[in-house]
């Protein structure tokens, strides 16, 4: 029989990075480029009966769509197979004994596939039965028989097999004594299956998720199909930025959906339509860069989804990806609320947000130009200042609705500088063109304070929480100024040169780097006093990070071309060409987030849409 197999058509992926693997073991275990570390067979909701047919649900035709999928896989060298759920079904006038029968007859055709078989709980696998009858009639391989919710690990890469058939009491979803024991559309994973679930997740592997009912609530318009507390438990699965998937069943329909880095895949159901005319299994294959292809079969579509959908990352080495926001103009600022897991962006006089960094939604007209923007956990507050002559500052709760707080008296001048201490509660703005700051500690009431001493245009303003302290550089000035109560600023040393452009913390080692653009240089210091330039780079510099995952300090110059400094300690640099975009000639703000394991770039480049860069190791 010939077989309805789509052309598999593999999206290239790849932008040249750095291999930079976090799991070395896994790694290790493949050989050429592109060979699938691992493959396995999925089949969902056979709601095997023998009964009569009910709408599109053809219940006895699911035993030789079975076989045909069984028939393939054990040609297919897989490394196991699984079912999502809803295996089997029951009579017209349901029967314990009858129903048993069922579940025994295509248990028998699934246990013919030649190695690792396992299951998954559906809502119907307890039509009839009890939860323990469905798990003694089943066998699933290795040490987790008779077991609802389990993991097991192959080839380095950790499965999670999820239960979610649970009424919202945690008791289990069971018809066996009770015909109204649980309703199909009100399901649950309870609190010990949470905890076990977070344990389970703290592995050096990275994480496969199988669940029958969907819990990417987040996609679709459709309720009754979720797991009613699924964001509790994607809450669960997004903290710990190792896993890769959530494969399920229960929609027939299938959907595809993304967010934060998890693809969650849902398989067509193997019941709908006649036989051999429609049928749905899949092969799904791994890659070393964590890439996932689901080959199709029949009605089941292929899909080539990257380690990160939409951008074209690979998951195991450092890779750059650009999102276009709508509008023209520079990205001026970013910022990010771990709370609401909302990503802000300034470009222009428009402000856009995102929980990926790769969609982005615009509110148009907020700020009179370019503002510079950072979150305040403390207060679970955005804060804004318009880098405008007439000096503006807004606050927002959520990123998108924006409240004008009083601008202190007698400054008119741009905001060059925006930083706020945790340790003291307090925020501090630089301006253009006047020795004032502007402080305030409730992020409504806002006042100037005029340290003496203290030069203009002090653009290079941080916190450093190693140093506990405010550090100032500014444009006109080879001095360095330090406060620790944002108040008043104390000379701290003198730097390379008089052009300084940005300032921060450098990792956990107590170093510090100042940028100096017009002697092309960097300065470091340990402890604020005594600084020495580092890497004389022929450019402007323009801003410093320091990527948390990849270990990486780096530097962005720009002299009509872009350039970025690479150094694993701050003072010896690798210099690299660094154009991830036609579009994008500029210099970089940004901001690195400890939940995407990624740091964002907004690019500012005149004349050119907003970019968002993103660099990122999984």
């Amino acid at each position: 029989m010939k077989m309805d197999r789509r052309t598999f058509i593999k999206v290239s992926c790849g932008i040249s990075g750095f291999l930079v693997c976090p799991y070395p073991d896994l790694q290790a275990s493949v050989g050429s480029k592109d060979k699938p570390v691992i493959r396995f067979g999925m089949v969902t909701d056979l709601h095997y009966a023998n009964r009569k047919s009910s709408g599109t649900r053809y219940h006895k035709h699911s035993m030789d769509k079975l076989h045909e999928a069984i028939t393939v896989f054990n040609r297919s060298n897989l490394d196991f197979v699984i079912e999502l759920g809803d295996f089997k079904d029951q009579g017209e006038n349901p029967d314990r004994i009858q129903t048993l029968s069922f579940l025994d007859e295509i248990e028998h055709e699934f246990k013919k596939f030649k190695g690792d078989r396992y299951h998954v709980l559906g809502n119907h696998d307890m039509d009839s039965l009890s939860k323990a009858d469905f798990l003694a009639h089943t066998e699933n391989s290795g040490k987790v028989k008779g077991k609802n919710y389990y993991s097991f690990v192959k080839k380095k890469i950790k499965f999670i097999v999820l239960d979610a058939n649970y009424n919202e009491d945690g008791s289990d979803y069971d018809l066996l004594f009770r015909k109204d024991h649980f309703d199909w559309t009100k399901t649950f994973i309870p609190d010990h299956e949470k905890l076990w679930l977070e344990k389970e997740l703290n592995s050096q592997y990275p994480v496969v998720v199988f669940v029958h009912q969907l819990l990417d609530y987040f996609s679709s318009e459709r309720t009754d199909v979720f797991v009613k507390n699924a964001a509790e438990v994607v809450d669960i699965l997004e903290r710990k930025n190792n896993v890769l998937a959530v494969f399920q069943g229960h929609r027939h329909q299938g959907q595809y959906s993304f967010r934060n880095n998890i693809h969650y895949f849902t398989l067509k159901g193997m019941i709908e339509g006649t036989f051999p005319e429609n049928n749905s299994f899949a092969i799904v294959e791994i890659d070393k860069s964590l890439n996932l292809s689901i080959n199709g079969f029949h009605d089941c579509e292929d899909k080539y989804i990257a380690a990160m959908a939409k951008g074209g990352y690979s998951a195991l080495s450092e890779e750059v990806a650009v999102a276009v926001l709508s509008k023209i103009g520079n990205v001026s600022a970013i910022a990010y609320s771990s709370k609401l897991n909302r990503i802000v962006a300034a470009c222009g006089t428009s402000v856009f947000y995102s929980s990926d960094a790769i969609d982005w939604t615009e509110v148009p007209n907020v700020f009179v130009a370019e503002p510079k923007i950072i979150y305040v956990p403390e207060y679970d507050t955005f804060v804004a200042v318009a880098f405008s002559t007439n000096l503006v500052i807004q606050t927002s709760k959520d990123g998108i609705s924006w409240i004008q707080r009083k601008t202190p008296g007698g400054i008119s001048s741009r905001c060059m500088g925006l930083a706020w201490s945790p340790d003291l509660g307090r925020l501090v703005i630089s301006v253009d063109n006047n020795e004032n700051i502007i402080t305030s500690t409730d992020l409504v009431t806002f006042t100037v304070v005029a340290p003496e001493g203290l030069p203009s245009r002090c653009i290079a303003l941080f916190w450093s929480d190693n140093q506990k302290a405010f550090f100032i550089a500014a444009l006109n000035s080879t001095n360095v100024y330090k406060s620790t109560n944002g108040l008043t600023f104390t000379y701290s040393g003198s730097i390379v040169g008089n052009d300084s452009r940005f300032g921060s913390d450098i990792g956990t080692n107590g170093m510090m780097i100042v940028g100096v653009a017009g002697t092309s240089r960097m300065c470091k210091s340990t402890d604020g006093a005594s600084w020495v330039g580092v890497n004389n780079a022929q450019r402007n510099m323009q801003s410093v990070f320091y990527h948390k995952a990849l270990k990486k300090v780096m530097v962005f110059t720009y002299n009509g071309q872009t350039y970025r400094y690479l150094s694993d300690n701050g003072d010896s640099f690798i210099e690299e060409y660094f154009r991830p975009d036609e579009n994008i000639t500029g210099y970089f703000n940004g901001i690195y987030i400890d939940r995407m394991n990624a740091l964002l770039l907004g690019t500012y480049t005149n004349g050119s849409n907003g970019r968002i860069v993103i660099i990122r190791k999984s």
